[in-house]
């Protein structure tokens, strides 16, 4: 997901509008944002980069499908290349 210079950042959050404007001030910062619009796509992404994985995960704790608390069961439980670790921030609802 990362080249070899800048983190990498996954994003997920079901308001894109929102999703890419705090994707555009991370990319000005040098960040690799990759965006999801769900859990569901979340772990779409996660599977097909498999087996590298974002350097940190960034979610709205309030998403539709998968609550951020189980998002990161499920990455601890199913790619087995995030070890006991969800590299995850989770956050409000347009808090940043």
């Amino acid at each position: 997901m990362s080249d070899s210079h800048n983190p990498s950042i996954l994003l997920i959050d079901t308001d894109l509008l929102f999703a890419e404007s705090v994707a555009a001030i991370l990319r000005a910062a040098h960040y690799t944002v990759e965006i999801a619009a769900s859990g569901r796509d979340a772990l779409d992404v996660l599977t097909a980069i498999e087996p590298r994985h974002p350097d940190l995960i960034m979610l709205d704790i309030a998403l539709s499908d998968i609550a951020g608390t189980e998002f990161c069961h499920i990455v601890r439980q199913h790619l087995p290349s995030s070890g006991n670790s969800c590299p995850g921030s989770p956050f409000p609802v347009h808090s940043i």
